[in-house]
């Protein structure tokens, strides 16, 4: 018997700050202890209140792999375009995400 309910996913949030010079950007990365996910790992940019593009997000099977996934997506892009805040809502991270198929990067830790 499972303590949640089939398509519901449980994860632990690890959070992180990258300190750019137009700003700061937090990076919440989501394992997954209970639930059936593509991946384990999830890396999530964000400004708190108001996630990025799911374009932006990183995957992963380790919590590297999902960082570096994200980190190599947002590189050299702009804060305002990682995460609008102009007049658009997003939804917040949803367990789907977490089982959609397999198109995040695979990594090398090199």
């Amino acid at each position: 018997m499972s303590v949640i309910n089939e398509e519901e996913i449980f994860t632990r949030v690890h959070k992180y700050k990258i300190f750019r010079s137009e700003g700061n950007l937090f990076i919440d990365v989501y394992e997954v202890i209970l639930g059936k996910p593509a991946y384990k790992f999830m890396a999530v940019p964000n400004l708190l209140i108001q996630e990025a593009d799911k374009k932006y997000f990183g995957v992963g099977d380790s919590k590297i792999l999902a960082l570096k996934d994200c980190l190599k997506k947002i590189k050299d892009v702009s804060i305002g375009d990682i995460v609008p805040t102009e007049g658009v809502e997003r939804p917040q991270t949803s367990p789907q995400i977490f089982s959609e198929s397999k198109q995040g990067s695979k990594l090398s830790l090199t």
